[in-house]
């Protein structure tokens, strides 16, 4: 069942759409077992597009980050592709209907590797968040020039 709000407001902006059709998904290392022991790469992403970036460069970006690190997660079928659109253009999923709202996908990493992973992640986010930043300077400046 589809959930239309109807006092939904017109949000244009660049949405980061998976392979699977979900959006806003982010790649990242997670505890693997309840005793907290064991690593593993996971993948997270939203049924709903309630994620969006108001400048492309950005999302762009985000894109480029999420390919950098499933290059090492290796998660099977996953990529990204920018779609420009309205908000109201896609459907709004309850959250609370009895399906996931919320896609989880994870992927064991070879032993000898976590060492290596980790260190792999640490430096593409350090790298990232600095261009992230310069990005986001460079947008308000323009958004202030008019």
């Amino acid at each position: 069942m589809i959930m239309e709000e109807k006092n939904m407001k017109d949000k244009f902006g660049y949405f980061i759409r998976d392979s699977f059709g979900c959006f806003g998904g982010t790649v990242g290392l997670s505890i693997k077992n309840l005793d907290g022991t064991g690593i593993e790469w996971d993948y997270i992403a939203s049924r709903n597009a309630d994620r969006w970036h108001g400048d492309k460069n950005l999302a762009l970006a985000e894109i480029q980050m999420l390919e950098e690190l499933n290059a090492f997660a290796q998660i099977p079928g996953l990529s990204w592709e920018l779609v420009y659109a309205n908000r109201k253009d896609f459907p709004v999923y309850p959250k609370d209907n009895g399906l996931p709202s919320l896609l989880f996908l994870h992927k064991d990493i070879p032993v000898g590797f976590i060492t290596k992973h980790r260190k792999a992640v640490r430096e593409i986010w350090k790298r990232y968040k600095t261009i992230f930043s310069e990005i986001e300077i460079i947008f308000r400046e323009k958004k202030l020039a008019g």
